[in-house]
């Protein structure tokens, strides 16, 4: 049996979306949307110093995972001088360096990430380590952030100063899915955790003992160490495969607000689209287009039902007529029994099927 084959058995067996093609499989099963792919010739590496404050001051990112080169080396390089700001002296002097990072550079600014601590955004410790690891490699990038946690883990921290390493410890799950080492490097994780449980430290998402239980050990880890988070982010979510644990979480109103997640929805499969379909899944203003992309790679029923019901709408851009002409013959069936009607819908539908023509 191919690798492919059992691939798409291990997806039928747990439920999790199909993908179009093999490369788009491939691609979610390395954590995507989580990762940074590098861009040469951007014309935001024209400017790299105004281009790194601009991811900081986008929530989310302004590249989604497909980062300029230089602007990805300078925010790297920031990261590791930032105090409180990204506005400081100190931060542009580092992100004006633009050049290839070498991989002793790389363990100092992990080293310094350790060294700083504090609670900042998921968003920001996200796009510094998936930055850093796309300029260097994920196995060394891994490295350096193993040996941090071991570091960390016999020290006395306040609670304001431990949520950014555990962080570190819970994305290090992500890179553990694009490491060439994942079996040497999950060996050493799973030993810090075991230090982290000995030592009794916080089971909390925001110690370094919950971070790598997220990290290594999917539903099991998010029953344990989210089962008392009040204010609990739908970004702790991204490895667990459980619908039933992604459908209560987001009954609960005490929680936080949730958006789409298309590597929730990749793992947990069909049972999530109706509620990622619905009207609130849909106010996303700017992200609309991103996450719908991102949902476009799978083949379900359901996301041309989706497609369909965006073909007009301002917020979804070119998304929909993009997704149509490049699956035309993978959905054309469907979008005929969508269109045979004469509601709104089935009008948009033969919209669609126009496009194929």
């Amino acid at each position: 049996m191919s690798t492919v084959d059992l691939c798409a058995g291990f997806r039928i067996l747990h439920g999790m979306m199909p993908c179009h093609t093999a490369e788009q499989t491939a691609l979610y099963e390395r954590g995507y949307p989580y990762l940074v792919t590098l861009v040469d010739g951007h014309k935001d590496d024209k400017k790299p110093v105004a281009s790194v404050a601009k991811a900081f001051k986008n929530y989310w990112g302004p590249y989604h995972s497909a980062w300029p080169r230089l602007t990805a080396a300078a925010f790297a390089r920031a990261s590791a001088v930032r105090k409180d700001g990204w506005d400081e002296p100190e931060v542009a002097k580092a992100a004006s360096a633009t050049g290839p990072v070498t991989p002793d550079e790389a363990s100092q600014i992990v080293g310094a990430w350790f060294k700083r601590g504090g609670r900042d955004s998921f968003n920001e410790a996200q796009h510094s380590l998936f930055t850093l690891e796309a300029l260097v490699g994920t196995d060394h990038v891994l490295s350096a952030v193993t040996k941090g946690l071991e570091g960390a883990v016999g020290k006395k921290f306040k609670d304001d100063t431990i949520g950014d390493i555990a962080l570190l410890a819970y994305l290090s799950g992500l890179l553990l899915l694009r490491s060439a080492k994942a079996a040497e490097h999950r060996k050493g994780l799973e030993a810090v955790y075991e230090a982290s449980v000995k030592a009794k430290l916080d089971q909390g998402e925001h110690s370094i003992r919950g971070g790598l239980d997220l990290a290594l050990h999917g539903n099991e880890g998010a029953l344990r160490t989210l089962a008392k988070s009040h204010w609990q982010y739908w970004y702790y979510y991204l490895m667990v495969s459980d619908p039933k644990i992604h459908l209560t979480r987001l009954a609960d109103n005490a929680k936080s607000d949730w958006v789409p997640e298309a590597r929730i929805l990749f793992l947990a499969g069909p049972e999530m689209l109706p509620i990622y379909t619905s009207k609130k899944a849909l106010r996303n203003g700017k992200r609309m287009p991103e996450f719908l992309a991102d949902f476009s790679m799978f083949d379900h029923d359901g996301i041309v039902d989706l497609m369909v019901d965006m073909i007009g709408v301002k917020g979804a851009a070119d998304v929909p007529g993009n997704y149509f002409r490049e699956n035309g013959a993978r959905v054309k069936k469907t979008l005929a029994r969508i269109a045979n009607g004469g509601s709104a819908r089935a009008e948009k539908a033969k919209a669609a099927l126009k496009l194929l023509a």
